[in-house]
C-alpha cells in the first residue's frame, strides 16, 4: 500500500504505508506517524523539517528511548547553528539492530520490535522502522 503525498510545485511522492511486523517480509517504512502538512507546507518562519531515527538493540526497549524523540524534538525548536530558524520535526522512528549484530544476549529482532511498538505507543509521532532488523 501507498500514501501520494502532493509536494510543492505540484509534484506528487508517494510513500509506503506498510505496518508489517515480520522482520523477513521486505521492511517498508510505516509513514503513517509523519506530519504530512509540514512537507507540503512548510513552517513559515523557515524551519527545517526533519525526521529522527533513534538506533540502538532495544534489548529491551526503556522509558528513555521512548522519550527520546520528545526530548530532541524540544530541543531541536530552538535555532541554532545547523538550524538557524530552528527544526520542525515531522517524525521519529526507533531502529532496532538486527539479529546478527552480535551483543551477548540480544533477543530476536521479532521481540525486540514488537517491545519497541509497545514502548513507543502512547508516544505521538514516534514509530518503528524495521529496516535494519
Amino acid at each position: 500500500a501507498s500514501m501520494p503525498i502532493p509536494c510543492r510545485g505540484g509534484e506528487t511522492a508517494v510513500l509506503p504505508t506498510s505496518t508489517s511486523t515480520s522482520v523477513h517480509d521486505e521492511p517498508e517504512l510505516d509513514v503513517s506517524q509523519l506530519d504530512i502538512s509540514a512537507l507540503t507546507s512548510p513552517p513559515a518562519n523557515g524551519a527545517k523539517c526533519v525526521v529522527l531515527l533513534v538506533l540502538g538493540s532495544f534489548n529491551p526497549p526503556h522509558t528513555w528511548h521512548a522519550r527520546l524523540p520528545a526530548i530532541v524534538k524540544d530541543a531541536l525548536k530552538a535555532p541554532s547553528t545547523r538550524f538557524p530558524a530552528g527544526a520542525h520535526v515531522v517524525g521519529a522512528y526507533l531502529s532496532p539492530v538486527h539479529d546478527g549484530y552480535g551483543k551477548p544476549g540480544l533477543v530476536k529482532a521479532e521481540h525486540r520490535i514488537a517491545m519497541a511498538r509497545l514502548a513507543v505507543a502512547h508516544e505521538p509521532g514516534v514509530g518503528i522502522d524495521t529496516w535494519e532488523a
